[in-house]
C-alpha cells in the first residue's frame, strides 16, 4: 500500500505544487486557479494564516521519496458539534496508485484523535465524477448523508452553487476499520446503508 507523510505548508514546495496543481481537472474540481510561483505562494500563504486563526489544518502530502504530491486540509470546523470538512488533491501522476486512501488515513487521524472530530464531512459536486469514484472506494467512507444532516447539505450546495454529494466519515466507523485492518482484514464498508449514487452509473 502507499505510505504518505503530512507536512505544514512550506515555500521550498511552491514549484511542485504549482506544476501539479496547474492540471485543468484540478483546477476545475477545486476551484483553485495558480498560474505563476506568485500565486503558489500566497495560497500557501493563506494557509498559514487561516490555520493560525484556527479557521483549517492543512498539509502538503509527501509520498515515500519525501515529494509533494498533493495537499489535504480540515476546514469548516464546527466545534460545539465536533463536525468540519475536508478537501484533498493529488497532482495526476499520483492518481489511482493509493495515495488518496493513505493521505485520507493520516488526516483523519489528526482530525479524529488529535482534533476531537467525531464527523469529518466530504462533500462534492454531483458533476465531479472523479472524486465520486475515488471516494466510493474508501472502507470506511459514509454516503448519502444528505438526509442525516439536511443543514450540512443545504450549506454546501449554497457554497458551492450546484447540486452536491454529502459523503463523510464517522470516527466511530473509521476506530472499527483501523481494528479490523490491524487484524489483517480487508475491512469491509463498516455502515449498513442505503447508498445513493446516480451519477457513477453514468460516469
Amino acid at each position: 500500500m502507499a505510505r504518505v507523510r503530512l507536512i505544514e505548508h512550506d515555500e521550498k514546495y511552491a514549484e511542485r505544487l504549482l506544476a501539479l496543481s496547474s492540471h485543468i481537472e484540478i483546477q476545475r474540481a477545486l476551484g483553485l486557479y495558480v498560474k505563476t510561483r506568485a500565486d503558489i505562494l500566497a495560497y500557501i500563504c493563506q494557509m498559514r494564516e487561516q490555520e493560525q486563526q484556527g479557521k483549517v489544518v492543512s498539509r502538503v502530502i509527501l509520498n515515500e521519496h519525501a515529494e509533494p504530491i498533493g495537499v489535504t486540509t480540515l476546514m469548516l470546523f464546527d466545534h460545539a458539534k465536533k463536525h468540519c470538512h475536508i478537501a484533498t488533491w493529488l497532482g495526476q501522476p499520483y492518481w489511482h496508485k493509493g495515495y488518496n486512501q493513505a493521505s485520507k488515513d493520516e488526516i483523519l487521524n489528526l482530525a479524529f484523535y488529535e482534533l476531537g472530530m467525531k464527523i469529518v464531512f466530504s462533500g462534492i459536486r454531483a458533476s465531479n465524477h472523479r472524486s465520486c469514484n475515488s471516494q466510493i472506494k474508501l472502507p470506511y467512507i459514509c454516503l448519502d448523508l444528505a438526509r442525516e444532516f439536511p443543514e450540512v447539505h443545504e450549506m454546501l450546495e449554497a457554497k458551492e452553487g450546484e447540486p452536491c454529494l454529502l459523503n463523510g466519515f464517522m470516527e466511530s466507523d473509521f476506530r472499527l476499520y483501523q481494528a479490523r485492518a490491524s487484524r489483517n482484514n480487508v475491512a469491509e464498508h463498516p455502515r449498513d446503508r442505503e447508498v445513493y449514487w446516480p451519477q457513477i452509473v453514468m460516469a
